[in-house]
């Protein structure tokens, strides 16, 4: 969306990143080198009870760039620690990521949970994992703890295919990087654990007892 309203912004080299802010209207602001430092080159609204791929967001480009608010810097920074650190132990599953910075309140933390969220630009071909979500101090600047959500996985998808599956000896239930994939791919998600059987379907999860389980309490 950005580069089809700011063309001259790809492959510029000016673009450091973007954050998504919550309120009447989704807000992503995109920030852009300024020297030494970094500016809000361009506003995005979404409104916020709209799927983005219908709705019909307000762009805006600030020229000349304005300082960030102390909280788009510091979203803006907890990223750029999650990304620093998941670079310095190579553990990037390929090369492209989205960002999702939230407050760390959601699950009872301080600071901020950073989710780096695996992506992909090959047609005809999805994310299964490989998203990671990490704690950051309230100035953004460092990591307090880090999870891997889901293993790496990429997989290639027939037209019409209607749901994807995925058996993992890591985890024992579903997490929000699984209900994410089920969001994103708009697929069922069927994931196999040592507990059972898993079925995400968007943010709805259902568990189906194994066989021998469901026998042995008969």
């Amino acid at each position: 969306m950005l580069y089809a309203r700011a063309p001259s912004e790809k492959g510029g080299g000016r673009l450091r990143g973007w954050v998504t802010l919550p309120g009447p209207w989704w807000r992503v602001v995109f920030f852009v080198s300024t020297g030494s430092d970094v500016g809000i080159g361009y506003e995005l609204d979404y409104p916020a009870d709209e799927p983005p791929e219908r709705a019909r967001p307000t762009f805006r480009r600030i020229d000349p760039p304005r300082s960030p608010d102390p909280d788009e810097r510091a979203r803006f920074t907890a990223i750029q620690t999650a990304i620093s650190a998941v670079n310095q132990a190579k553990e990037a599953c390929g090369p492209n990521v989205n960002p999702v910075v939230l407050p760390g309140s959601i699950l009872g933390q301080k600071g901020w949970l950073v989710y780096l969220l695996a992506s992909t630009h090959e047609r005809g071909t999805v994310v299964q994992g490989g998203h990671q979500r990490f704690l950051v101090t309230d100035d953004g600047r460092a990591v307090v703890s880090s999870e891997q959500l889901s293993r790496c996985a990429l997989q290639h998808l027939p037209e019409k295919t209607v749901g994807l599956a995925l058996n993992t000896p890591f985890y024992d239930h579903p997490n929000e990087g699984h209900v994410f994939t089920s969001l994103s791919t708009r697929l069922d998600f069927f994931l196999g654990t040592e507990r059972g059987l898993w079925k995400i379907k968007g943010s709805e999860i259902l568990f189906f007892e194994p066989v021998s389980s469901a026998r042995q309490g008969q």
